[in-house]
């Protein structure tokens, strides 16, 4: 059955989350430590494209010399580059800056890419307002987060400005059908509809589909690359805790009930999984 998010893309402004945007809400609670980005770190390796895939995949999009600057920002725990670290794709003459919103999450990439340490700075920084000079950086990498902005042109032209000339921005994000059928879930069991307005898209900011305009005003060329697979989630409880992650406050003794009524039933949840890469240009 056509879920009624899939018909909210067909005719009407997709919701987004109201408090995904907020830079004090990303820092001290969404974000405050690696807790609730885990939970949906956890699901997506279960169900989603595997990890070395999608990890092979982006690496196979970094087109450096062996010496070169790159900088991540909102960075979280870094488990993409301490995956390139252990899969021997990480040249010695690169030189990071990764940088957050959240000190719980540069901690947590801290330790994580302890073996890197020679080659990385850490610093707490917001994209709206990055604290480097003009032309520093190769490569840019903003994974899932740039719909966190609170000025999304801001941090484009922050992002353009810091980079070199023919420098590459990639900036992973989700498309406008992601995940719709957890969002229909949320709205079913949000405890009021007021919590309603915080089960929207947090990435409706900046998808697929509508971040290559903006983009296009900076960079002379922005191409899509795209990942898409179905996750059928058999655990109901590795499902349950995703949905916990998020923002919307929720019944979730009821939520927990129909998920694992639906999964006993139908032997799986289909979760609707399409994200990608626009690939910028300076």
């Amino acid at each position: 059955m056509e879920s009624s998010r899939q018909n909210e893309l067909d005719g009407t402004q997709l919701m987004t989350n109201q408090r995904m945007q907020d830079q004090a809400h990303l820092r001290n609670v969404a974000y405050k430590d690696d807790r609730r980005l885990n939970a949906r770190i956890e699901f997506w390796k279960a169900y989603g494209t595997s990890r070395e895939d999608w990890s092979n995949s982006f690496f196979d999009l970094i087109d450096l010399p062996t010496s070169a600057t790159i900088l991540d920002v909102g960075c979280g725990p870094a488990h993409f580059w301490e995956w390139g670290a252990e899969n021997d794709r990480i040249s010695k003459g690169w030189q990071f800056t990764l940088t957050d919103l959240s000190e719980g999450m540069l901690e947590s990439a801290k330790a994580n890419l302890s073996d890197l340490r020679d080659q990385i700075e850490f610093m707490t920084a917001d994209v709206c307002e990055l604290p480097f000079e003009d032309a520093r950086f190769d490569l840019i990498v903003a994974n899932y987060m740039l719909y966190h902005a609170s000025d999304l042109a801001e941090a484009i032209r922050e992002i353009h400005r810091v980079l070199k000339t023919d420098g590459t921005l990639l900036a992973a994000t989700n498309s406008e059908g992601h995940i719709s059928e957890l969002l229909d879930l949320q709205e079913r069991h949000a405890v009021s509809s007021k919590e309603i307005a915080h089960v929207g898209l947090a990435h409706k900011a900046f998808t697929l589909e509508n971040g290559v305009a903006p983009l296009k005003q900076y960079f002379s060329t922005v191409r899509t690359v795209v990942y898409s697979s179905p996750a059928l989630a058999t655990d109901p409880e590795i499902l349950i805790n995703y949905i916990e992650s998020m923002d919307a406050e929720l019944n979730m003794k009821s939520l927990a009930e129909e998920v694992r009524h639906h999964i006993s039933e139908n032997g799986h949840f289909a979760v609707t999984r399409s994200s990608g890469v626009l690939v910028a240009t300076k």
